[in-house]
């Protein structure tokens, strides 16, 4: 068998690089989640929050296409970080637009963020960074 084919019974196993891989993937993913729910966000509230801080304006509701973000403006509207309003230039186009305390946690979310970063890059010290990404390039 050649080196680089996958035998199923041996790589299913618990142990396996696969099960290291989504292992490692779901501890990265949890850990991260918690540093942002300490701060009442999620990846998708802190996702949403940055783009509209970048905007620096406000943006539509829903993009053309179907990205519909009601639900998660919802919530981050009730926590006070978001506000929506109805364009009448627009046609009565719905707009979120970022508060002041929703920059704060933005800024706050984006230092947890970088954290993790550095925390992940010391954990890979020594690992050649450029064969890590081929690697993990090859899974997509």
């Amino acid at each position: 068998m050649n080196v680089t084919e996958l035998d199923p019974a041996r790589d299913t196993l618990p142990g396996s690089l696969l099960f290291q891989l989504l292992g490692t993937a779901h501890s990265v993913t949890a850990r991260l989640a918690e540093a942002l729910a300490e701060l009442g966000l999620s990846p998708g509230g802190l996702d949403l929050l940055t783009e509209l801080a970048q905007a620096r304006a406000g943006l539509p509701l829903a993009e053309p296409g179907g990205d519909d973000r009601r639900d998660l403006v919802v919530m981050l509207e009730r926590d006070g970080l978001v506000q929506s309003r109805t364009d009448g230039a627009a046609g009565g186009r719905v707009t979120i637009a970022l508060t002041s305390l929703g920059a704060a946690q933005q800024q706050a979310g984006a230092e947890r963020l970088a954290g993790a970063s550095r925390e992940l890059a010391r954990a890979l010290d020594g690992v050649d960074g450029v064969a890590l990404e081929r690697a993990l390039s090859a899974l997509r």
